[in-house]
């Protein structure tokens, strides 16, 4: 029973070195997920990864029953004030990792509501450019050249009221960009020091998760020497409980020897239930924390993914932003375009007015 028990625990090491490499795999594929959401085949091998990982979770677990169950079918008596102490230090160990990971998720969520409002804001930029747009299509209408001219000579005596007019009104256009594209540049640093800020929670959130797999490995291993400590304790009680040899077995009542050969049982019984209880409520809690590092490792790879989707965002409004002082540039030669039209026209009339 001895070697199958040890059988037992080094399959449990080969499965937890196996999935401790299959975790490393899954972060180096979220990271790759992140710099290509679209690409299929790594989000395929993440799900069959994930899969996998639950698997061995499923399989460590049964594992440590069955170990479990290999120590408490082969002792008969146990030291009940060792057993609670070593189960007193595990249960403070699994409170503190509990309160780790309630601050951890803490974190996660301030990063979540803090990516929540830069994601509005890039899309409150994007609305501003397309009003931007809409309103220097309307101005570069509005100054075309063609109609301008045709109206003048079809009204010659009130050429410089409505020329006078226009050219206000594109210098108050172009006065409008100006601020526009100073309040988007603005924007635009703000954007960048905020991804920039991101970038630093993910690279700590992902610090976080290493040093939550590498506490959660050492408390697995604790685990391990405790169930290792019990286990000599019972082979020691059983060697002394073999070669002790006591005068009042031979001598004394039978039925005495009975009632507290009885009592002895039920209390052994009650430290082996009681025992059984705490260490099934430490696997299960393991597991709990496994899950959770695996999910904290998703959620890190949907944290990259946003901050990669904000900085595709900032390289269309810079995009955008230069599209616009194009156009403010074309606006300008147009309003240029227009003084040298009412220069010839004023010309023109003069030049009429002479002859006459």
């Amino acid at each position: 029973m001895i070697d199958q028990m040890e059988i037992l625990r080094e399959q449990q090491k080969i499965l937890s070195e196996e999935m401790e490499l299959q975790s490393n795999s899954f972060k180096r594929l979220s990271e790759e997920a992140a710099k290509a959401p679209q690409n299929e085949e790594i989000k395929e091998e993440i799900e069959n990864l994930n899969g996998d990982i639950k698997a061995k979770n499923d399989q460590i677990a049964n594992l440590g029953k069955q170990i479990l169950d290999f120590v408490i079918a082969s002792h008969d008596a146990l030291d009940k004030s060792d057993i609670m102490q070593a189960v007193s230090e595990m249960r403070v160990q699994l409170n503190e990792k509990c309160f780790e990971l309630e601050v951890k998720a803490a974190d996660n969520r301030i990063i979540q509501e803090q990516l929540n409002q830069k994601t509005c804001e890039c899309e409150a930029l994007q609305e501003e450019v397309v009003n931007l747009k809409h309103q220097l299509s309307d101005a570069l209408e509005l100054v075309d050249i063609s109609p301008v001219t045709s109206h003048m000579q079809q009204s010659p005596q009130t050429p410089n009221k409505n020329e006078e007019k226009l050219i206000q009104a594109q210098a108050l256009k172009i006065e409008e960009l100006k601020l526009k594209a100073a309040e988007l540049s603005d924007l635009k640093e703000q954007v960048e020091l905020q991804n920039k800020k991101l970038a630093e929670e993910s690279s700590y959130a992902k610090e976080l998760a290493s040093a939550a797999a590498v506490e959660l490995k050492a408390l697995s291993e604790e685990v391990a020497r405790l169930m290792n400590h019990n286990e000599r304790l019972a082979a020691d009680m059983a060697a002394a409980h073999k070669t002790s040899v006591t005068p009042r077995g031979k001598t004394g009542s039978p039925r005495n020897g009975k009632r507290e050969s009885l009592l002895k049982k039920k209390g052994q019984d009650s430290s082996l239930m009681e025992l059984k209880r705490e260490l099934s409520t430490i696997k299960e809690r393991e597991v709990i924390f496994e899950t959770a590092l695996v999910e904290k490792v998703q959620r890190e790879a949907e944290l990259l993914r946003t901050v990669e989707e904000s900085k595709q965002r900032e390289a269309y409004l810079e995009n955008e932003l230069a599209n616009m002082w194009v156009l403010v540039a074309k606006l300008r030669k147009s309003q240029g375009a227009i003084s040298v039209v009412s220069d010839s026209v004023s010309e023109t009339q003069q030049t009429h007015h002479l002859e006459t």
